[in-house]
């Protein structure tokens, strides 16, 4: 702490500057005669105080101790004027070293650089993935967001095998404009859902570019790439084909595994899925409720037996076999994993006795394996049935331990044999979105970031957007 002194004392009377000791409490003006009191202030802050008393003896008798306070009231009152600067002085060197220390930490953060428009987050989505490079891998395209420069919103691309940007599109509005979006590629194209009701087209091999939109009067509830044909679902029931052209035309109604898993020939239609028919929608774009780049059939009764496990969902790549996911049952809720392909759970013994949906023309295959996800702590683990993803070789699983750790694993497909296992380090505010499979490596997907592993050993390969 510092003292600032820098003050005047002026006489009441005529205005002239007083010579005055800190410690006296008046002064007589060598001017004009004037005797005054003098108002002091304090030391750091020059805040006016009342002016001091004079210092009584104890042998005075009361009647001078009256008279003395009488005459000091009579007096008139020197006010010290303070100098405006120096009484701010303390106040602006505080502002200096807080903003200092503000700039210091955000900048830190990565988010000075935002100010400037410079600071890009992965926008939550998880990314569709396309060839855009021609190098026989899957690209990623997505939403980011430059959070400090009026938190615009851009799609971008990402080469699938190193991160690197191929392009990033004009603004296409605010995040806040877009949570309803819904996205996806198709032959080249990336096709946007509107929460307006249009359908935009952009040529994702050529920056993003905007080729066409069209507006269905309604708003679209799902977009379906089966082949080189986009079947949108619209709010009212109604289904459309759209060719690359923009040009759209009645399309028959297919099944929706994400609302028709309660038709009793959903588990069929799971079943066929990769097969010639095409009347399952295989799901262009991320609806919060089902894994990313695969179909999935929610179990909401028992389409499948598997001793010693309750089921929640079942995925699957289109013409792969089909993975479940779920819990031990009964016993402790630990995440487990089984792939279907034994046999068939045969029928009851006595046929007289009732087993709906238990045999072997109801149900789907049982277990041809099951493990359980986690390789440390299970009985405090929790898994996310739409944090799990697929290759043509493996099963990936982001499982959570005691409401804090991450870990991500991998698991043979043919097998079910742990390859590997990792802790995903994080920060606070980690909020995951989905995993998603392209070429050599699984990208998981946050509100914040988009890192890439690989799939051999689960190695860090890149991360587009602000790490979490």
């Amino acid at each position: 702490m510092f003292i600032v002194r820098a003050v005047i004392v002026r006489c009441p009377n005529c205005n002239a500057n007083l010579q005055v000791q800190s410690t006296v409490i008046s002064a007589t003006c060598q001017y004009c005669g004037t005797v005054a009191r003098i108002q002091a202030r304090t030391a750091m802050f020059q805040i006016p105080k009342a002016p001091a008393m004079p210092v009584q003896s104890a042998q005075m008798m009361n009647a001078d101790r009256i008279a003395q306070l009488q005459q000091l009231a009579k007096m008139p009152i020197a006010v010290q004027k303070a100098s405006v600067f120096l009484v701010l002085l303390p106040l602006i060197l505080m502002a200096v070293i807080g903003g200092g220390v503000y700039f210091a930490v955000n900048k830190a953060r990565g988010t000075f650089g935002g100010l400037v428009g410079n600071s890009m987050m992965w926008a939550g989505h998880p990314p569709t993935v396309m060839d855009l490079d021609g190098d026989g891998m899957g690209d990623l395209v997505g939403l980011v967001r430059y959070v400090h420069s009026g938190d615009r919103a851009h799609f971008a691309a990402y080469s699938g095998k190193t991160g690197n940007q191929l392009w990033e599109s004009e603004q296409v509005g605010t995040y806040s404009d877009l949570t309803q979006t819904q996205f996806g590629g198709v032959g080249g194209v990336l096709y946007v859902a509107t929460k307006d009701g249009k359908l935009i087209a952009r040529n994702a091999k050529d920056k993003g570019t905007l080729k066409w939109e069209i507006s269905f009067g309604e708003k679209i509830d799902a977009m379906c790439g089966n082949g080189n044909e986009l079947s949108v679902a619209t709010a009212d029931q109604k289904w459309w084909i759209v060719d690359a052209a923009g040009k759209k035309r009645a399309g028959k109604k297919l099944i929706r595994l994400d609302r028709d898993y309660t038709n009793d020939d959903a588990k069929n239609h799971f079943a066929s899925v990769g097969g010639e028919g095409g009347d399952v929608c295989i799901p262009l774009g991320w609806n919060h409720r089902t894994p990313s780049g695969v179909v999935a059939l929610q179990a909401w009764r028992d389409v499948a037996n598997i001793d010693g496990m309750r089921i929640e969902m079942l995925i699957k790549r289109p013409g792969g076999p089909a993975i479940a996911i779920g819990s031990k049952q009964p016993g402790t809720s630990v995440p487990l994993l089984a792939r279907l392909g034994a046999a068939p759970v045969p029928p009851p013994e006595d046929p007289k006795k009732r087993r709906t949906h238990r045999d072997e023309k109801e149900l789907l295959p049982g277990a041809a394996w099951k493990t359980e996800v986690p390789a440390v702590d299970p009985l405090n683990s929790r898994l996310d049935a739409e944090h799990v993803t697929l290759s043509d070789k493996a099963v990936f699983a982001l499982y959570q331990i005691s409401n804090s750790k991450h870990h991500l694993a991998a698991f043979d497909l043919a097998s079910g044999k742990r390859l590997w296992d990792r802790e995903i380090a994080h920060g606070s505010g980690f909020v995951v979105v989905g995993l998603t499979f392209t070429g050599d490596v699984v990208a998981l997907s946050t509100w914040s970031s988009l890192t890439a592993y690989a799939v051999s050993d689960g190695s860090d390969r890149y991360v587009v957007g602000k790490a979490n």
